[in-house]
């Protein structure tokens, strides 16, 4: 049987993460919000997508459904996840399974909606946040799969290679959990030693070895077209890169892979309970969102500055 499914037209307003409204509907699971710290996904990720932050619009699509195989509700918080979501849904309903997309601008509605089973998963987060939030509500949301990542690259208008590594002056984001990103790509490199398992946690005075003599320079987004000017290398996200006018694919040196430590930690999942992370539609979404189609997509559209983990 086949059917019609329109997509809704999504208005969707990325917000700042400490002012996230309450939702109005009457919760089954009162839950504690966690804040997301700047530097994750959301606010990021619709630079990434080459759209305005303040508004990301997406067109009604129709999608034919060929089968009944069953539908999918999978809540998100804007893009590039809905855009990742949107074209699952174009792919999966050739297979029968109807996907359907549901918007939020409130983390905590979205983690209590999983849990009491308004919908099936969610997909704005990593490991860390949801970590987080089940210590502090005892709750048990579980990683169905990860996913992707935003990617962090280094440029320089100095160098075109890495040949100058010894003794050369590295410019690294101020933001807490942007340093710490760039200092776990450091030592995914190579370059130096962190602490034992200080993760998204780490700092400057985290480094314990640092035997190629590398020089840090802290910077803002702001002030980076400065200071790529005067420093050796620059280690910066994709999502700054791009407001700067870098291009990722062209314009950065090395970039993170998806077996770094650094991207493990802050890839984006698909989350949802445990009784749900092997239900067949969540992993028939998870193989959509790992396949060849949707890498060609992928690379298609963000040109490096989005990869997937699988």
């Amino acid at each position: 049987m086949k059917k019609k499914v329109l997509l809704p037209l999504l208005a969707v307003i990325c917000m700042v993460f400490a002012g996230c409204k309450n939702a109005e509907d009457e919760k089954v699971l009162e839950v504690v919000e966690i804040p997301i710290e700047e530097g994750n996904e959301s606010t990021e990720s619709a630079v990434i997508a080459g759209a305005e932050p303040e508004s990301v619009i997406f067109e009604d699509i129709e999608v034919e459904v060929n089968g009944d195989r069953g539908s999918i509700l999978v809540g998100t918080t804007g893009a590039p996840f809905t855009e990742l979501l949107t074209q699952a849904k174009i792919l999966l309903a050739g297979d029968g399974w109807n996907l359907q997309i549901k918007y939020y601008d409130n983390y905590e509605q979205l983690n209590a909606d999983v849990l009491n089973g308004v919908v099936d998963a969610h997909f704005f987060a990593h490991q860390t946040y949801i970590d987080s939030f089940n210590d502090v509500n005892k709750t048990m949301l579980t990683c169905v799969a990860p996913v992707c990542y935003e990617v962090y690259g280094i440029y320089s208008e100095l160098n075109q290679d890495l040949t100058k590594i010894p003794g050369a002056t590295i410019a690294l984001p101020a933001e807490a959990e942007k340093k710490a990103r760039a200092l776990l790509f450091m030592q995914d490199l190579g370059w130096i030693t962190l602490a034992e398992d200080v993760g998204m946690t780490a700092i400057m005075e985290d480094i314990e070895v640092n035997d190629k003599n590398l020089q840090f320079k802290e910077y803002s987004q702001e002030t980076l077209m400065d200071v790529i000017k005067e420093s050796d290398y620059c280690i910066v996200g994709a999502d700054t890169a791009i407001v700067n006018g870098l291009d990722v694919e062209d314009d950065a040196i090395r970039t993170e892979t998806k077996n770094s430590i650094s991207a493990g930690i802050y890839a984006t999942l698909l989350v949802s309970t445990q009784e749900k992370a092997e239900d067949v539609r969540l992993k028939a979404l998870a193989e959509t969102l790992a396949s060849d189609e949707m890498k060609e997509y992928v690379s298609d559209t963000y040109k490096g500055a989005l990869d997937l983990m699988r």
